[in-house]
């Protein structure tokens, strides 16, 4: 009997201090696994910087047409117009000059007006027209800046009052225009500006190329 018990004690010894081993290795090794990665994505994420903030303004560029663009650059602009069935041209002298028909009215007539400058005789119900536009603006520092604008037109009168005579088609420069703009303040979002044009006298008025009288 004591030699059983003495057997079974020599063979159960070493099963047990085998089992009584720490999974050392391997947890160790999935230990450092897991510790690499974290630290590569760190690393990683470390790496990946958002980008620095843009330096200049934060608007939009301008989509403006025939609103005027209130920010302050340097700028050069070729624009083409075009219309078709202009009634009433020269209502508040707005497409061109005060119609010429007042100037050949006889002096008795209460409308008569020999400073009428706008294209005649023939009181115009109906016209075509092309333009061609040449801006530049200038800025001689950020609040301030130099304007022009050169325009070209076109006129192809269609219809007439009868009765009250008629015109050829005309074309010429139209309405010179020179002016300055000056920013009074600005922000990421924002701006105020302050602009003013001044027109000169076209070529011929009385080509109907422009309203200035």
């Amino acid at each position: 009997m004591k030699r059983l018990f003495i057997t079974m004690m020599a063979i159960s010894l070493p099963v047990a201090a085998w089992a009584q081993q720490p999974e050392g290795r391997p947890a160790t090794t999935e230990g450092i696994v897991v510790a690499q990665a974290t630290s590569v994505a760190a690393a990683a994420t470390s790496a990946v910087q958002a980008p620095p903030p843009p330096s200049g303004p934060r608007r939009r560029p301008s989509m403006v047409g025939y609103i005027e663009d209130s920010s302050i650059s340097n700028k050069f602009r070729v624009r083409f117009d075009s219309g078709t069935d202009i009634k009433g041209a020269d209502r508040a002298e707005y497409f061109y000059a005060k119609c010429g028909c007042y100037r050949d009215l006889p002096p008795t007539n209460p409308a008569y007006d020999p400073d009428a400058a706008g294209p005649g005789p023939g009181v115009l119900t109906s016209a075509d027209f092309t333009e061609f536009h040449v801006y530049g603006e200038y800025a001689v520092s950020p609040r301030f800046s130099l304007l022009g604008n050169l325009p070209i037109r076109s006129l192809k009168p269609q219809s007439f009052v009868p009765g009250t005579g008629s015109f050829d088609n005309q074309s010429g420069l139209g309405d010179i225009r020179a002016g300055l703009k000056l920013g009074m303040a600005s922000d990421g979002s924002s701006q105020i500006t302050l602009q003013c044009w001044r027109s000169f006298r076209p070529a011929n008025p009385r080509r109907g190329s422009g309203r200035t009288t």
